[in-house]
């Protein structure tokens, strides 16, 4: 998906965050196995390191044509 600009795709990452944070609340990780828990996890934390991956160019801008942040690996 393609990103306007550099707010638009942390305004996306947060919403994703929130989105999956009851996948780490302890009602819902009693009921899920500890692959399905890591999963999770690893896909939070790629999240949240997901901006500071981004390279900007010489005038301070990214390219944020081909930009796909990570997919949920478990079904909601």
């Amino acid at each position: 998906m393609p990103y306007s600009n550099i707010e638009a795709l942390r305004t996306e990452r947060n919403t994703r965050l929130q989105a999956s944070d009851f996948y780490m609340m302890p009602d819902y990780v009693g009921n899920r196995n500890e692959f399905e828990i890591l999963a999770v996890g690893l896909y939070r934390q790629e999240l949240r390191d997901f901006p500071a991956k981004l390279i900007a160019g010489e005038d301070g801008s990214y390219d944020l044509t081909d930009i796909d942040l990570p997919t949920l690996p478990v079904p909601s």
